[in-house]
């Protein structure tokens, strides 16, 4: 779980990147001796640790074409990658994406046997405007599978302090938010319904999301 606000469930800002990131350049750096006595990374190894291991030593290459870089050349060209290393920003997000379908995979097992109601606003360049919309899913994961937006350049679903399952998405024209609640037992909600009459007739995701992964509040 990675995010910034409230509980993390999932999120592709580049905050979540750079950690990812963080953590392979590491392993890679701790590897950096092998790596130049077997001359080159290990299949065995985490595959985005050997991509970062691979643009070190063609970083230490370029630097010094003559020789064969040593441990200590590989581990400071490693040092220096970054997201702006081409190649590594998307490494990473194909990485973190490996952890959304594992969410996805766990939040399955939470089934959802009563409506959900989803409220919520879109920042756009006319304006903002408000959002209802009552829809069906199996699953909690079902949630997660498809963001209620398509085209966000950061996409991140957390538990925020009101125990709501939400939904943030950004883009160039603003914030679009929404939460996901489940509809209380015969509720019924019409066009009329007021936000506050809503929310007395549903109820929060966030303690069953927490249930399932043992999180107190």
């Amino acid at each position: 779980m990675n995010t910034t606000t409230g509980i993390p469930v999932w999120s592709n800002a580049n905050a979540t990147l750079e950690a990812i990131l963080d953590d392979a350049r590491a392993e890679a750096m701790d590897l950096a001796e092998e790596t130049i006595t077997r001359q080159g990374t290990d299949p065995a190894d985490d595959w985005l640790v050997n991509t970062i291991i691979e643009a070190g030593l063609q970083t230490a290459s370029t630097r010094n074409p003559w020789n064969t870089p040593r441990a200590e050349t590989l581990r400071q060209a490693i040092e220096g990658l970054d997201l702006g290393t081409p190649g590594l920003a998307s490494a990473a997000a194909e990485y973190n994406d490996a952890y959304r379908q594992d969410e996805i995979a766990n939040l399955d097992g939470i089934r959802l046997d009563r409506p959900v109601i989803i409220t919520g606003k879109a920042e756009i360049w006319r304006g903002t405007r408000t959002m209802c919309s009552t829809l069906r899913f199996d699953t909690i994961g079902d949630i997660i599978r498809q963001a209620p937006w398509n085209d966000m350049d950061v996409d991140d679903w957390s538990i925020d302090p009101n125990d709501d399952l939400r939904y943030t998405g950004i883009h160039h024209d603003g914030v679009n938010t929404c939460t996901y609640r489940q509809l209380k037992p015969d509720a019924r909600i019409t066009t009329h319904t007021s936000y506050s009459a809503i929310l007395r007739m549903s109820e929060p995701l966030g303690p069953i999301i927490r249930s399932h992964y043992g999180i107190e509040r």
